[in-house]
């Protein structure tokens, strides 16, 4: 997250599986990660690779393995 004025924070919400054509991803919580805008732009353009053990996730928001396994196969570009 990003800090702004007066001790707000700023994120953005990114579908690992991206919603839409081509890739038909599912408006889940289970498909969704709380990331900075840079790193967003990132993950959207496939320059990064994600890791189940790199997302810090709470009891009840728990991510996909199949929605990771699908942006490392399917967006990420190395």
């Amino acid at each position: 997250a990003l800090s702004m004025p007066a001790g707000k924070k700023y994120a953005e919400v990114h579908h690992i599986k991206p919603l839409g054509q081509p890739h038909d991803g599912p408006d889940v919580i289970e498909n969704m990660i709380c990331v900075c805008p840079n790193h967003h732009a990132q993950l959207d353009y496939g320059a990064i690779k994600l890791r189940a053990d790199d997302i810090r996730t709470k009891q009840e928001h728990q991510i996909s393995d199949q929605f990771i396994d699908y942006h490392n196969e399917s967006i990420y570009k190395p």
